[in-house]
């Protein structure tokens, strides 16, 4: 009976929904690019941030670890404080420039990370260490557009 009716209503895996939510999210953060303002970079980054931590960080099936006493945070705690910290950052950072807006959200994400890294499992660590990284390669980027335009004035 439980079968016929998920038939029905057209069930599909909470992680088929989560990823088409997090496409949804790039999409938008994406289509906002298109306005060239400050604050819609900001909210489409924003977006794009929040739909690849609910791709890359809420689908990992948890192992469980008998063995330790510690508490292990899940992915689905981790995008949760992810999520939290780039709505902060973005709403903080409403009227300065975009990159710092992303500098500090970069910084918040690789703080967050060495914060939690003995809490989690290898598979979640190496998705948001390659996050951090990919934050880094934008960072430096930044940086190096900075040095660039100070050493032309």
């Amino acid at each position: 009976m439980n079968q016929n009716f998920n038939q029905i209503l057209f069930y599909k895996k909470p992680s088929f929904q989560r990823n088409l939510i997090g496409l949804f999210l790039i999409i938008g953060g994406i289509t906002l690019l298109y306005n060239p303002t400050i604050q819609y970079y900001k909210l489409s980054i924003t977006l794009i941030l929040f739909g690849i931590f609910i791709i890359l960080l809420f689908n990992i099936k948890e192992m469980e670890e008998n063995t330790s006493q510690i508490k292990k945070i899940k992915g689905e705690h981790l995008t949760i404080i992810l999520l939290i910290w780039t709505s902060i950052i973005f709403f903080i950072t409403l009227n300065v420039d975009f990159d710092i807006y992303l500098i500090v959200n970069v910084l918040g994400i690789a703080t967050i990370r060495e914060f939690i890294t003995k809490n989690i499992n290898t598979q979640l660590k190496n998705r948001l260490s390659f996050i951090v990284y990919m934050c880094f390669i934008i960072f430096i980027i930044i940086a190096i557009k900075k040095v660039i335009y100070i050493i032309n004035i």
